[in-house]
């Protein structure tokens, strides 16, 4: 019937989609790894500053990239 054959035609696009959505998320989590270092830094000099009163300048200056 009509019905069947729309179900058949979006078949494709549904697993297109979860394709996608899989090589999307394994993008989020390579930057994420990425990313670890650096949020590693900022967590602790975050804890500098609310634990052993750093002030936010100096562990921003702790924090920053090489330019």
């Amino acid at each position: 019937s009509l019905q069947r054959m729309i179900v058949r035609a979006r078949r494709p696009l549904q697993a297109s989609r979860r394709t996608l959505a899989a090589g999307a998320m394994r993008a989020l989590g390579r930057l994420l790894d990425a990313l670890d270092p650096f949020l590693a830094r900022v967590d602790a000099a975050l804890r500098r500053v609310m634990l052993e009163g750093v002030s936010s300048e100096q562990a921003a200056q702790q924090i920053a990239l090489p330019v």
